[in-house]
Parts: structure tokens; sequence; C-alpha cells
């Protein structure tokens, strides 16, 4: 089966391994602290080892990538060995469920995934995360009832929640809990939401990004969607061109009449996502003043993240800095 590169940028993303999203120009991989600049290629088929040399040589002479990054459905053995030899050479095997990026190697293994801060017995803390990003909306303390509506969660969810968010900055008494380290939530927030998980279909079109999305919404019809990454950021706190739009919904949308499926190697310029997280839409209401038309912007702030340019970074203090404005005002 070929694979896409929305195959393998799923694939990384569910290894924890950090990357921009593709142009032309390359893709940011980031392994500890290091970020390769790499050129990502889409094969049918595990390049010989000659082939990979030609297109490291291709990648030197043009100098705007360090190495490249192969999204392949298998790594033969010998692919396998030249990249884990040498970190200019990564490889994501969509079939095998593996990458091989700076040298080293990840296995997807869900029932081996160690336990991380996102993580309890191999699930994913949506209800922790959905419960910080409700309380960084007001310093108004709240109790647990109304937390647990903001954040699309039970009560019991959100009493261990809690406990769990206690050493971050959250702190209460009387029934009521708020936040003493907005800034810190929000950054720890950002860093270890581990993606949306479930669905990210991409499409093609040539209109503007905001043209896309008022395409897709009406295909959407009744259908509740939310604006993400690049377009939110954009309405919440303008900074930068959009480059990709991103659309969340509660089931896929099939645009084919009005947008062209995205190939293999190409980029997409707008992203339909049904996400794993069942409270994006529940947050989303909270942070809104009418009807919700965005996601909640700590999920924006992590769609920015994803995308590309180098002034995303920028984009998302921008983002940080508007939200915790208002979280200031109650």
């Amino acid at each position: 089966m070929s694979p896409t590169m929305a195959d393998g940028m799923t694939l990384l993303d569910d290894l924890g391994i950090g990357a921009s999203y593709p142009t032309r120009g390359g893709v940011d991989v980031t392994t500890g602290e290091r970020v390769w600049r790499l050129r990502p290629l889409v094969l049918d088929a595990p390049p010989t080892p000659s082939r990979v040399q030609r297109d490291l040589d291709a990648v030197k002479r043009k100098g705007d990538c360090a190495g490249v990054l192969y999204v392949v459905d298998h790594a033969s053995a010998s692919l396998a060995a030249r990249a884990l030899a040498d970190p200019l050479v990564a490889v994501v095997a969509t079939g095998e469920r593996r990458a091989i990026v700076g040298g080293g190697q990840r296995l997807y293994e869900a029932a081996a995934t160690p336990a991380s801060p996102t993580r309890r017995g191999g699930r994913v803390a949506w209800g922790r995360m959905a419960v910080g990003r409700a309380l960084l909306r007001t310093a108004e303390p709240r109790g647990q009832a109304t937390l647990a509506k903001e954040a699309g969660v039970t009560q019991q969810v959100v009493q261990q929640s809690l406990r769990a968010l206690a050493p971050h900055g959250v702190g209460g008494g009387r029934g009521s809990w708020t936040v003493t380290d907005p800034s810190g939530l929000w950054d720890r927030l950002v860093a270890e939401y581990p993606g949306m998980r479930g669905l990210r279909r991409p499409w093609t079109a040539v209109a503007s990004p905001r043209e896309q999305v008022e395409r897709a919404q009406a295909v959407a019809g009744d259908t509740e969607t939310l604006l993400s990454g690049d377009v939110a950021a954009d309405e919440s706190a303008p900074w930068r061109r959009s480059r990709l739009a991103v659309l969340y919904a509660p089931s896929d949308l099939d645009l084919s009449a009005r947008f062209a499926p995205t190939g293999p190697g190409a980029i997409p310029t707008l992203e339909v996502v049904v996400s794993d997280d069942p409270t994006v839409f529940a947050t989303a209401a909270a942070w809104a003043d009418g009807p919700p038309r965005l996601t909640d912007p700590i999920i924006t702030a992590w769609e920015v993240a994803r995308s590309a340019g180098p002034d995303a970074r920028d984009a998302i203090s921008r983002l940080k800095e508007r939200a915790l404005f208002h979280w200031g005002d109650a």
C-alpha cells in the first residue's frame, strides 16, 4: 500500500516526534534538543543505497536542507542500516509503524509505550488536559460542576485532574479552584498535548485559506465544525499569513466536489480533523463568547506549532499573550 505524507506525519505524531508541517522547503523534525531540516520524499518502495546517495547529494547542492526524510510503507535492511548510521537520513515506515530519525529508532507499540504525563494505562489523559484548558479561561475560581461542564468531562474526572494539576500551579479552597501560574500551565499543556490521534484528511485547492474554509463549511451544512491552526490564530491574534486551513469536525467530510485529494508528497492547503479527543468541542464552547467557531487557544497553538514557517513560534506567543490577557481580566 502506498503511503502518503499525511500518513508519515501522523505516525511521527503518534511516536511523539516533533515535526513541522512539510513545505516545498522541507520539514523540521525535532529529536531531543536537535532540529533537523529534511527534504521529505514519499516513495512507493524503499530507495536503493545509490538512490539515497543521489538524494543526499542533491540536497547538499541545493543547500536548503541538511538531509532527507523518506516516507515509505516499509524500510529495507539497507535503508534502515543507513538511517541508523547516518542522522542525515531519516525514515518513516508507516506499514511497520516505526521511524528512524537522528540515528535513533522508535517503534509504535501501544501496549509497550512508556507512561508519560499525557498517558494513564496506555490511554491519553484527555480529561486532565481539558480541565487545564478550562482553568486557563479565566482567573475566577470555579467549582467542580462548572469545570466539568466546560471541559466536557465528569466531576470525578475533574477531581482526579485537579489533584494531578496541583504541582503545576492549580489550587483552591472552599470548593473552588484557579491557577496561580497560568503561563507555566499554558506552556505545559501545549508541549504535552499528544495530537488529535484520530483522522486527519488532507485536501488541496487554489483559493485562499479563508475561502477554502467557507467552501468546506458549506459542504458540512448543519454539522458543527471548528476552525483551528493558522486561520483560527489569524482571527484570535493576527500575526502571520495563513498557510494551512484546519477544520475540526465530529465526522469525516467528503470535500471531493470542491477540493482535490492531496497526493503523495503534495502539500495540503486544508485538513479535516476528526479528533479522538472528546473534549475539543466542549472547551471551544467554554472559551467562546457566543456559538463556538474556533478551537480553544491551546489547541489552536498546538496546531500552529505543527504548521510550516519560521514565524510559528511568534504566532504562538501572540496567541498566548492574547489568551492570558483575557485570563487576567476576570
